[in-house]
């Protein structure tokens, strides 16, 4: 899987970079966890895996915020939306995992996981974009 790259007029600075370090940190866990996810009886194992990236998760999520706040972003209303559903809808799972099959509890798991992945691809790329034009916006000024 492959995070999409800036234009190729867009100099990222430090920040989009440790934003794209976080991405690929974040989705190198993620295979690891669908590794788990294929296996019901290592609902354990699945959990402590979320449990090691959650913190990067948490991390990258406050920073991108702050980043969108401090250019404006148009669409951080929604990107936060999506942030705070999907850290919610985790720790539902991990609340109730224990009261529902194992099955269960990983094909959910997993379909967080997919949507984090879709969100990278789709959303934070949108962010990028916009970002991108900035820059060419202020080398044109």
């Amino acid at each position: 899987m492959n995070i999409p790259k800036s234009p190729k007029n867009h100099q990222p600075d430090l920040f989009d970079s440790r934003l794209d370090k976080e991405h690929k940190e974040i989705l190198a866990f993620i295979k690891s966890i669908q590794q788990c996810v294929n296996i019901q009886d290592q609902v354990g194992s699945l959990k402590e895996q979320v449990k090691k990236i959650l913190p990067v998760i948490l991390d990258h999520f406050s920073e991108e915020e702050q980043h969108m706040d401090s250019v404006g972003y148009p669409g951080s209303g929604a990107h936060i939306l999506f942030h705070s559903s999907l850290l919610g809808d985790l720790a539902f799972a991990f609340e109730t995992g224990e009261e529902t099959n194992k099955e269960s509890v990983a094909l959910q798991i997993n379909n967080l996981m997919q949507s984090l992945i879709a969100h990278f691809l789709n959303e934070d790329s949108k962010f990028d974009a916009f970002v991108a034009q900035l820059a060419d916006t202020a080398e044109i000024q």
